[in-house]
């Protein structure tokens, strides 16, 4: 199964159509037969710096990460283009952004349980619906999600305890089957550094280092990381190319919502 988009606690008592509100729209069209055959209200815009303040409000609902899905039909997250003569809903469409003289549109639809955003764009006789959906997390594909990723970790935290007791056993370590090692080997565990590099806005190579934690027994703590300088991080995992993607991929987390015997043992990968 696909993963989603998902959100934890959507607030779905959101008035959506207020979202098109003070922004600079050429046209906001009622009740608009859209491409994945639902029907919403569309306010569209001249220039994507004016449609994207729609699009990428955060104060109704945070986004996720979500992987691609082909069809929009399936919840997630697309890019699917259509031709301008494709079905009667696709060129009236067109046919408003054409005498509106707008490149882009922005929908948000509320089903049971779930927002679906879409993002329509006109070029060259094409539309492009770019959309992801958001759910309540109520919402069954939600619970299906949360209960893979949970069996996902689970599996990741077994291999990742095996790979450690591996690297300590061919250090000549003695490791039990609780992961116990020698200090010496622990700490290199400890003090390894990974790094996540992107190009910076000049072209410099901009790197963000971090470090896992362990338990005593030579154990990996799982969802948590350790930067250089004394944040804790989620763990997490994607490709980063801007310093805003690193934060959204491993943010940072309250120092006091860390357990305290997590935050002792990541003051241990730095000393």
């Amino acid at each position: 199964m696909k993963k989603i988009g998902l959100v934890v606690a959507l607030g779905f008592a959101v008035a959506i159509s207020a979202l098109a509100q003070d922004y600079n729209t050429t046209l906001v069209e009622k009740d608009l037969v859209l491409p994945d055959g639902s029907k919403g209200d569309v306010s569209f815009f001249k220039k994507w710096g004016d449609a994207s303040k729609m699009a990428n409000n955060k104060s109704w609902a945070p986004r996720h990460t979500t992987d691609k899905v082909q069809t929009e039909s399936e919840f997630g997250l697309a890019d699917i283009w259509h031709e301008e003569n494709e079905n009667q809903a696709i060129q009236k469409i067109c046919d408003l952004m054409k005498s509106s003289n707008s490149s882009y549109g922005v929908s948000f639809v509320n089903h049971d349980k779930r927002i679906r955003r879409l993002v329509l764009t006109y070029k060259d006789g094409r539309l492009r619906n770019s959309f992801v959906d958001f759910f309540d997390e109520t919402h069954p594909t939600y619970v299906a999600y949360i209960k893979a990723k949970e069996e996902k970790q689970e599996k990741l935290n077994s291999i990742a305890t095996g790979f450690a007791k591996g690297m300590l056993k061919s250090a000549g370590a003695t490791v039990s089957d609780s992961g116990t090692s020698s200090s010496q080997d622990l700490y290199s565990l400890r003090h390894r550094t990974y790094e996540v590099s992107r190009i910076g806005p000049h072209g410099n190579n901009v790197t963000f280092q971090y470090r896992f934690i362990y338990r005593d027994n030579g154990s990996k703590v799982s969802g948590y990381i350790v930067d250089l300088n004394g944040n804790i991080r989620a763990e997490g995992n994607g490709i980063a190319k801007t310093q805003a993607d690193i934060e959204k991929i491993y943010p940072v987390i309250d120092y006091y919502s860390v357990p305290k015997d997590l935050r002792a043992l990541a003051k241990k990968s730095l000393e």
